[in-house]
Order: structure tokens, then sequence, then C-alpha cells
């Protein structure tokens, strides 16, 4: 919450120096808690959701809406970014599973946090027209519904 807070700071300061700075900020916050590697666990407070009308994306069900949003981005052979590894790549049948949930509806899950080349951070890219930030991840398991 307090790198996306930094975000929206820096979003709404009117001096350029100062909004990099808290862009800066949040970037380091965001790429310590979003390391390659490290795997993010539904519990019983915070579920998965599809984020409504975002391809391949999904959010933290329990989340209020923010500005900036927070998303998780995965990729399969069929979709996915240029500088996302084959082995960083969703196995379709699990990608086909979470795109016949129902948007804004929570599940439990697991994901894995996965490099991404290309962006702001080891991870994550910050789209700031839409003020986004993406993090890029494979997923391990849906749950049962």
């Amino acid at each position: 919450m307090e790198a996306l807070d930094l975000l929206s700071k820096s979003a709404a300061d009117s001096c350029s120096a100062c909004a990099r700075d808290f862009r800066r900020q949040a970037f380091r916050i965001l790429e310590e808690r979003f390391r390659p590697g490290a795997v993010v666990r539904s519990d019983s407070l915070s579920r998965f959701a599809r984020v409504r009308g975002g391809e391949n994306e999904l959010m933290v069900a329990s989340e209020s809406p923010r500005d900036p949003m927070l998303t998780f981005r995965f990729h399969t052979a069929v979709n996915h970014l240029v500088g996302i590894a084959e082995s960083d790549l969703t196995d379709e049948v699990l990608a086909d599973r979470c795109r016949s949930l129902p948007e804004g509806a929570g599940f439990p899950g697991a994901i894995e946090i996965v490099p991404f080349t290309y962006g702001d951070g080891p991870t994550f890219l910050y789209q700031s027209s839409i003020h986004r930030v993406v993090v890029h991840c494979k997923i391990l398991e849906i749950a049962g519904e």
C-alpha cells in the first residue's frame, strides 16, 4: 500500500523532481516485495480475482479500488509479452481454468512472481497513463471453487 500511495503522490505532484523521487521510492518498495521467485498465496481474507476487462490479469479481491491499481499478469505460450521467459509461462490448462472464472469473483490460489526484462523493476511495469502497477507472474495453482 505504501508503494501505491507514493505513486499517487508522484502523479499528483507538480514538481517533476519530487514526482521522480516518489516513483523511485515506490519502485524500491515494489522491488523488495515482488522479487523474482516469490510466491504469493491467497488466504481466507485475500483471494485472487480476474480483473474486469483485463486479459490475463488478476488482482487481490479483498483490496478496495485504488488509484493506482495493482494487478498481476500471467503469460501463456499463446499470449505473452516479449521479456517473459518460456519457463515462466502459465500452463494453458491453468490459464483456461482461470479465464473461465467470473470476472471479479474471488478464488483461492497461488502465483509465482517472474522476471520481466523490460519493466520499471525486475518483475513489474508501472503504466502511468492508466495508473496501474502490473506485476508479472505465473499461476501455480487455482484451488477448488
